[in-house]
């Protein structure tokens, strides 16, 4: 989703659609702002999702919500179905359905997913991470986003080669159908009167200058409908935006309101700008440094502003965290205190929102803000406790979220016996380590569609065909991960690289092009389907059609 593309160095964190599973991905994937154009049926060559919101975060966890769930709308649920919310309906959607059996395969047959016709000549083979290509006139660009809200990836162009005001006075949306992106374009109205900077890259929290000073705008899920707005949080210093207040355009279902909404900051905190906050910006202060990120922290699915640090002054970072919530209209003026866990290393738990870690005299200490549960509310997970009492191996520790804090008593997460020594307390970030034979790689994401995210393993060592006829699934169990894993297994016959690192959307050369796989929440079902965006250039994979192995269970 600078752009909050997940195709460069960058912590990514997948949650099924982008902007799913729960936690952040450190991923090294290839991605500049700009495609190639070198080949004729090269129609969407750099692309990257956005994820349902398109919020564009610079977090570092993928996540504009900063609870590190990878969902941008902060509500803690990757599907986007919903979380139980204590209405009598399992789901959380409202609708009394129960739940949806869980998912334990890829189809070995594809479904084609068509593409719109008369795009230009760039290969839409990375549009799902936000790509984009020279034109004659300019710039293409084109980025899978729920813009619509009803939990399925909408093909959205924010920049048609500056031809027709796309990216100035609308955006082209080629709704999801189900079985495609709709081959006619609606137009998305965009609010008139912003600076002259055309609105091509604001999903990605995009600036450009003013003549007094900087604009920013980012789409975010601000007022929790499960839509995203449009949120100005910097309008050139002008007016108090960023200091006082944001704009928010409100999405209409057709377009962003042409008349802004004022969002309220607190008053009295640092002098900082909040022109940034939705990316965990940070500032000096005399007496230290000042982080506020926003992350529904509270669980009603809309994001909350969480300040982490406040300059080193009253404990806050150490002892708590100070919440503003989200009133609707703003974020409360008074702060309520948010409880840390005592007694851990003294680092102060500033930045624990982004997956920080820092030195112990014993070791290394990690910890990550983390719906392991599946309740649609962030836990305190410390994955790593200077490499003392098994921390990492054979279990994490798990501080729940209380609604008004994390419990000060950790429960212990179990871990698979048995895998490679390397200990797993970096697997919320695809962490990898040597084995005798090859590669070791495992990610934490809800590759059932039901409750918390799982435990992958797409790559064993290269032992075993896990990577290329089937991954290792270790089910979460609501205590833990599964001792005993089950195969899940992946389509027959595609091009021979290993599907070890498909989760993040890996490529391989073939003899005539290039391989492209991701897992993505495409069709709007609980569960992640493996998407072939392009294959190897052959038969039109990638300019006319995806091809979707979807995620079952027969």
């Amino acid at each position: 989703m600078g752009n909050r593309a997940w195709f460069r160095e960058t912590a990514l964190c997948l949650v099924g659609e982008v902007w799913a599973l729960g936690v952040c991905l450190a991923l090294s994937l290839s991605a500049s702002g700009c495609g190639d154009s070198t080949a004729d049926d090269s129609q969407f060559d750099s692309l990257t999702t956005v994820g349902p919101t398109g919020d564009g975060d610079a977090t570092g966890d993928g996540d504009a919500t900063g609870d590190g769930d990878g969902d941008p709308s902060g509500d803690g649920d990757p599907t986007g179905d919903g979380d139980p919310t204590g209405d009598g309906d399992p789901t959380g959607d409202g609708d009394g359905d129960p739940p949806p059996d869980p998912a334990c395969e890829f189809s070995a047959t594809s479904v084609d997913w068509s593409l719109p016709p008369g795009l230009v000549t760039e290969q839409l083979d990375e549009t799902y991470a936000a790509s984009s290509a020279p034109c004659n006139q300019g710039v293409y660009r084109a980025v899978t986003m729920d813009l619509t809200g009803d939990a399925r990836p909408d093909l959205v162009v924010t920049d048609n080669c500056d031809i027709g005001g796309v990216g100035t006075t609308h955006w082209l949306v080629h709704e999801n159908t189900g079985t495609g992106f709709s081959g006619t374009a609606s137009s998305w109205s965009l609010p008139p009167g912003l600076v002259t900077e055309q609105l091509d890259e604001t999903y990605a929290a995009s600036s450009a200058p003013c003549n007094q000073g900087v604009y920013r705008a980012v789409t975010m899920d601000l007022t929790g409908d499960g839509r995203p707005d449009l949120v100005v949080t910097d309008n050139c210093d002008i007016g108090g935006v960023g200091t006082s207040h944001w704009r928010v355009h409100e999405n209409t279902g057709t377009g962003f309101s042409g008349t802004a909404s004022s969002w309220s900051l607190p008053p009295g905190l640092y002098a900082e700008q909040l022109d940034e906050t939705y990316a965990a910006s940070s500032a000096p202060c005399n007496q230290g440094v000042y982080r506020a990120v926003t992350m529904d922290i509270t669980g009603d699915k809309r994001p909350d502003l969480v300040v982490t640090d406040n300059c080193d002054i009253g404990g806050v970072g150490t002892t708590h965290w100070l919440v503003h919530e989200n009133t609707g209209t703003g974020f409360s003026a008074n702060a309520s205190s948010w409880s840390l866990p005592p007694g851990l290393y003294a680092e102060q738990l500033d930045e624990t929102y982004a997956a920080s870690s820092a030195p112990c005299d014993q070791g290394v200490y990690r910890a990550i803000t983390m719906d392991l549960s599946g309740d649609g509310r962030p836990d305190l997970v410390v994955t790593d406790n200077c490499d003392i009492g098994g921390v990492g191996t054979t279990h994490w520790r798990v501080h729940e979220n209380t609604g008004t804090g994390f419990s000060a008593n950790a429960s212990s997460w179990s871990l698979p016996p048995g895998l490679y020594a390397e200990q797993l307390d970096e697997t919320y970030a695809a962490s990898s380590a040597p084995c005798d034979q090859g590669v070791y790689r495992a990610v934490t994401l809800n590759v059932t569609g039901v409750g918390g995210p799982d435990l992958v393993v797409t790559d064993n060592c290269d032992v075993g065909g896990v990577g290329t006829t089937h991954w290792l699934v270790h089910e979460n169990t609501g205590t833990g991960f599964s001792a005993n894993a089950s195969s899940w297994s992946l389509p027959p016959g595609l091009y021979a690289e290993q599907l070890d690192e498909t989760y993040a959307a890996s490529s391989a050369p073939c003899d005539q092009g290039v391989y492209r796989a991701v897992t993505l929440n495409l069709m709007g079902s609980a569960a992640p389907d493996l998407v072939v965006t392009d294959n190897c250039d052959i038969g039109g994979v990638g300019t006319t059609r995806w091809h979707v192995y979807t995620a079952g269970c027969d």
